[in-house]
């Protein structure tokens, strides 16, 4: 049986979810990236920073509708995750 090579390490790849109230107000934030998981509610800075964290490490970024909500929805808080959007 040939070995199989892939292109990337699923260790690098981010993996988050935003759930946010019909008000815009931040409830919890599920992330993964290798063997770490972020599960935050209610402290919508602290788990900003963490995501951030996270996001310095990882080679891609996915998620369920991160491009029409959880990127234009983080981009407009006083803390951005920096990393994210570089």
């Amino acid at each position: 049986m040939a070995d199989v090579t892939y292109p990337l390490d699923y260790n690098n790849i981010l993996s988050f979810d935003l759930e946010i109230t019909r008000d815009g107000k931040f409830r919890h934030l599920g992330a993964v990236l290798a063997d770490e998981m972020l599960n935050l509610k209610n402290n919508q800075d602290e788990a900003i920073s963490q995501l951030d964290d996270l996001a310095k490490r990882a080679e891609v970024v996915l998620g369920h509708n991160i491009l029409d909500f959880d990127l234009p929805w983080l981009s407009a808080q006083r803390i951005r995750p920096e990393f994210l959007f570089d």
